[in-house]
């Protein structure tokens, strides 16, 4: 797979929008959406305690 598009953002920006709109072509997408929703991507986010 190669990188098409880069689309970085800070929470409460439009990121959800960025990347719902990313999806309707056909890219594939990841949102931090993806890493709580899916158990499987839980080891890509280190959690602080504190």
């Amino acid at each position: 797979m190669t990188l098409e598009i880069i689309g970085a953002g800070f929470g409460r920006t439009g990121t959800l929008s960025t990347y719902t709109a990313l999806k309707q072509p056909g890219f594939r997408c990841y949102h931090m959406q993806d890493v709580l929703e899916d158990t499987d991507n839980r080891g890509h986010v280190v959690w602080f305690a504190g």
